[in-house]
C-alpha cells in the first residue's frame, strides 16, 4: 500500500512565467489579454473547468476582436507548445519521486494536455497530472475537492502532503485541510521551496 504523501506543484507562476498568445503583436497582445482576463473572468473559469475548448475561445476573441481566427489560433498552439518552462525545477521534482508522489497540480485549458504536456514530455516528471479542466472543478471549489481526491487516491497522509502554488486561496485551501501549503512567490521560488523539502 502506498503510504507516501503527495507533493503537488502548480504549473503557471511556479514551472513556467509565459503566457498565451505572447507572440502577438503588442497591441494585438494586449486586446487579447484585456479581453479575456478583465471583461470576460468567467469565460476563462468556465474554459479551466472544461465548458468550452481552445477552438470555441479562440472563435469567440476572433469574432470580438475583428481579428484573424487562423492567425490567433496558430499563434495559440505554437505558443503553448513553446511555453518556457523550468527544467531544472522538473529534475529536482522528478527527483523526490522515491520519497513523495508527485503531481503536476495545475488550473488550466484543454491546450495543455493537447499541446503543452507532449511537447516537454511533462508526463515524464511527475507520477501523475491533474488539469481542472479536465476534472470540470477548479482547486479552491467544493472545499478542495481536486485536493482531496488525489490526496485519498494514493492513500495519503494530508498532514505530509504538500502544495507549492502561487495563489494565496489555493494555499489556504490546503491548509485549510491539514496539509502543508506554501506560496511560491518571486523572492521564494519553486527552488527556493524545492530546496526546503523534507
Amino acid at each position: 500500500m502506498d503510504t507516501k504523501p503527495v507533493l503537488f506543484c502548480d504549473f503557471d507562476g511556479v514551472l513556467c512565467h509565459d503566457h498565451f498568445w505572447r507572440s502577438l503583436s503588442y497591441s494585438e497582445y494586449a486586446q487579447v489579454q484585456e479581453y479575456l482576463f478583465q471583461h470576460n473572468k468567467p469565460l476563462v473559469r468556465e474554459w479551466m473547468k472544461g465548458r468550452y475548448s481552445a477552438e470555441e475561445v479562440v472563435a469567440q476573441i476572433a469574432d470580438a476582436l475583428d481579428m484573424s481566427y487562423e492567425k490567433l489560433w496558430n499563434v495559440f498552439v505554437e505558443d503553448a507548445e513553446s511555453l518556457r518552462v523550468n527544467t531544472k525545477a522538473l529534475h529536482k521534482l522528478q527527483a523526490l519521486r522515491d520519497r513523495y508522489v508527485t503531481i503536476l497540480f495545475t488550473s488550466n485549458m484543454d491546450s495543455f494536455h493537447r499541446f503543452t504536456v507532449p511537447k516537454h514530455k511533462l508526463d515524464q516528471y511527475f507520477d501523475a497530472i491533474v488539469n481542472t479542466y479536465l476534472e470540470g472543478v477548479l482547486k479552491t471549489e467544493q472545499d478542495g475537492l481536486l485536493l482531496q481526491k488525489y490526496v485519498q487516491k494514493h492513500n495519503a497522509p494530508i498532514a505530509s502532503c504538500i502544495l507549492l502554488d502561487d495563489h494565496k486561496d489555493n494555499v489556504a485551501v490546503m491548509h485549510r485541510l491539514g496539509g502543508k501549503g506554501y506560496l511560491v512567490t518571486q523572492e521564494q521560488d519553486i527552488h527556493w521551496h524545492l530546496d526546503r523539502v523534507v
